[in-house]
């Protein structure tokens, strides 16, 4: 349970400095901020429904999707890359076809959170490739999205397997669900806490510096 009130005090807390921070915050850092909200009430809403003894995976199947577009939104708003746009629609089209037809309920969406980790490892790669040929006065600290691209790579690199493999280690209570299981409730606390400091930085975005 305390880890449970832990990861909500750090999405409630992140929300919060986001939302006092939210006239200052850069375009990029509101979607964010919109998928902090999103996650503290999913992350309520399946807390709820375990609770009352169902299977809470619906509410992965419809959050994974929301999530990975909000992420895409949010790269496209700092690096103005139109393909985080285009591959908005197909990932919306992936999630329905794996959801519907190849891990249904009860079934927890593995294959398409396995997607989503591919890409969350790709894109901040691809972030720090972009940043690395502007020409700026700033640190990269100075750069919100550099904040959760850390973040977010060092989620992927710790859930890949974890999330990837829930489904077989679903039944099991051996020593390594256990590691796994904390394994997946750090990179939470990590990744998360990387939303407060991009809010606190300076907000500054790729796509503003080539317009110096």
């Amino acid at each position: 349970m305390i880890w449970y009130i832990i990861y909500i005090l750090i999405l409630s807390f992140g929300f919060v400095v986001g939302s006092f921070k939210f006239n200052v915050i850069s375009k990029s850092n509101k979607c964010f901020l919109l998928l902090l909200l999103i996650t503290l009430i999913s992350e309520i809403v399946a807390r709820r429904v375990a609770t009352n003894g169902n299977s809470n995976f619906i509410v992965y199947h419809i959050f994974a999707p929301i999530r990975c577009m909000i992420i895409l939104l949010g790269y496209y708003f700092d690096i103005k890359n139109r393909l985080f746009l285009y591959l908005i629609p197909v990932i919306v089209l992936i999630s329905l076809v794996l959801s519907i037809f190849i891990q249904p309920l009860p079934n927890f969406n593995s294959y398409f959170i396995n997607l989503e980790f591919f890409l969350f490892t790709i894109i901040p790669i691809y972030f720090f490739l972009q940043i690395l040929k502007v020409e700026t006065e700033y640190g990269l600290n100075d750069f919100p999205l550099f904040w959760i691209s850390c973040g977010m790579l060092i989620f992927c690199v710790c859930n890949i397997f974890v999330l990837g493999t829930f489904n077989f280690f679903l039944k099991s209570n051996t020593i390594l669900d256990v590691i796994l299981r904390y394994v997946r409730y750090f990179s939470n606390y990590i990744y998360y806490s990387s939303f407060i400091v991009a809010f606190l930085v300076k907000q500054n975005t790729i796509s503003d510096q080539h317009g110096k």
